[in-house]
């Protein structure tokens, strides 16, 4: 929301707290190595692939609770 000049709230904190809960039970990072501007540009670009996709042993409500996290809507996420 942030990079679009949109108005941040509380959410936008979901989404980088549920990115790097992402992260950190896939073991790799979100969007890849690169500058600054190439990761700004993913993060607007590519949404996030559930993580039970990329590691099946993450249970399915807590991926199912990271997916919400970090929906590239903010209106879809935890308030």
């Amino acid at each position: 929301e942030q990079l679009l000049g949109e108005n941040v709230d509380v959410r936008a904190d979901v989404y980088a707290a549920a990115v790097s809960l992402w992260e950190a039970l896939v073991g790799r990072r979100a969007f890849g190595h690169g500058s600054d501007a190439e990761i700004a540009l993913k993060v607007l670009r590519r949404p996030l692939s559930p993580a039970q996709d990329v590691e099946p042993s993450i249970p399915s409500r807590l991926g199912a609770c990271v997916a919400r996290g970090h929906h590239p809507s903010k209106s879809e996420r935890f308030e």
